[in-house]
């Protein structure tokens, strides 16, 4: 059976465990792949949008010393950086019609797994 899981590239410590895969969205908040007319927006590949409403405990504990306004997100085993989080810009995707979800991981900081 495939168990999904996040963890970080450097230490290999668990980041998102499978009970919190839905928490990862697109830049357009929704699963799928999203469409501006018939033109379909570009997703960028190498950044894990995280929804805000569904951080796992360790994220949300790490935005919410920072009062929820803009920082890094490290790692809590090793302290590798691992995205940024930006609850003050309010930056649009490329299509320019949607807001981006303001919690990022850097994919190649992060390893997505189905073991």
């Amino acid at each position: 059976m495939s168990e999904f899981c996040v963890r970080c590239r450097k230490c290999r410590s668990k980041l998102i465990e499978p009970d919190e895969k839905d928490c990862i969205t697109t830049c357009h908040g929704s699963g799928s792949s999203p469409r501006v007319g018939d033109e379909q927006c570009f997703i960028e590949k190498s950044i894990l949008y995280i929804k805000d409403e569904q951080l796992p405990k360790w994220l949300e504990t790490l935005i919410q010393d920072s009062s929820w306004t803009k920082g890094k997100i490290v790692c809590p085993s090793c302290d590798a950086r691992l995205g940024s989080f930006d609850f003050l810009s309010g930056q649009k995707c490329q299509c320019q019609h949607y807001v981006l979800p303001p919690v990022r991981l850097t994919s190649s900081k992060v390893d997505m797994l189905n073991s």
